[in-house]
């Protein structure tokens, strides 16, 4: 039995208390390696600083035995939570209605829980709380093939409940998500700042079909695709720009780095949505393909023919 510091005593005797909240006396000398006596002295000294240990006497089989005992959940400034009751909480929470606060209150929880970003490929710098929460039960749904419950609200449909099988979720800022409808029977794409509420639900998952769910997720970019039929785009951007576009790109795009630079292939039917993302790289970017080249123009003169109209008055005018 070594001799140990005080800093050394006082963290034994937590760590014991961490497995359980009553010793005997003896039990815990032994745990924590000192002699009873220079227990006790800790113990006494530890409670008179604050710490909520309680002693009690008994006599056990004719002899006399002395507990200790720590406040149940206890924790120096707090107390302890287990992880699976906070992941519980910021669950509940996440399906609560909005209110002031609510956010904050989420954003600490799930930083104890050490889940920060925890949406793994998406930025949390992107992601609000509650987003961060749903995006959460979706994962888990997703990998623990479980229907959730959604409240969804998007431009085209109304405010409404819907249970939903969770078949791919889509990379990006928004993220995006395809989801088999249990009533409609059919696939829906929602978008992650769609989601009002959400919950896992008691029923189980439905298949999604590979096939399908591949041939929609390959035909839009973005997350969208706007029923026409795919047509495959390519656009070439140059280096240097291509090192940090290839680690950009939208869902379905796919790159191939050539000795001119980062070649592009997207199969899709929104054209609309792939030329916005050339547009947006500027002269860093050509487009090669004949209907998305045409689609690139269109936006670019419209872009230029903004800016010709707009009079931006000079300080002091």
């Amino acid at each position: 039995m070594g001799t140990k510091t005080s800093i050394e005593s006082t963290t034994a005797i937590f760590v014991a208390y961490r497995q359980k909240r009553v010793w005997t006396q003896a039990q815990l000398a032994k745990e924590v390696d000192v002699t009873v006596k220079t227990l006790r002295r800790w113990l006494v000294a530890m409670r008179a600083a604050g710490v909520p240990l309680e002693s009690e006497e008994d006599i056990v089989g004719g002899s006399r035995q002395v507990y200790w005992s720590m406040r149940r959940n206890w924790y120096p400034e707090g107390v302890l939570v287990a992880p699976e009751t906070l992941a519980a909480v910021c669950e509940h929470l996440g399906w609560a209605p909005e209110a002031p606060g609510r956010d904050e209150l989420l954003h600490l929880l799930r930083g104890m829980l050490g889940v920060e970003g925890s949406a793994g490929a998406w930025s949390s710098g992107e992601l609000s709380a509650t987003e961060e929460a749903h995006l959460s039960l979706i994962e888990k749904a997703l990998a623990g093939e479980q229907a959730l419950e959604v409240l969804y609200s998007s431009k085209s449909s109304d405010e409404r409940e819907r249970v939903v099988t969770v078949c791919q979720i889509a990379r990006g800022i928004p993220v995006r998500f395809l989801v088999f409808d249990h009533e409609a029977k059919d696939y829906r794409r929602f978008r992650l700042d769609g989601v009002k509420q959400v919950r896992l639900s008691s029923l189980p998952a439905m298949s999604c079909d590979p096939h399908e769910v591949e041939q929609i997720m390959g035909s839009m970019a973005d997350g969208f695709h706007d029923g026409s039929a795919s047509i495959e785009h390519q656009f070439l951007v140059r280096y240097p720009e291509a090192h940090w576009v290839a680690s950009n790109l939208l869902p379905g795009m796919k790159p191939k780095r050539t000795k001119e630079g980062l070649l592009v292939t997207a199969k899709v039917s929104a054209t609309t949505i792939v030329a916005r993302f050339v547009v947006g790289l500027g002269a860093a970017a050509t487009a090669l393909t004949e209907e998305l080249r045409v689609e690139v123009e269109r936006l670019a003169r419209g872009a230029l023919s903004r800016v010709n109209e707009v009079t931006v008055e000079k300080p002091g005018n």
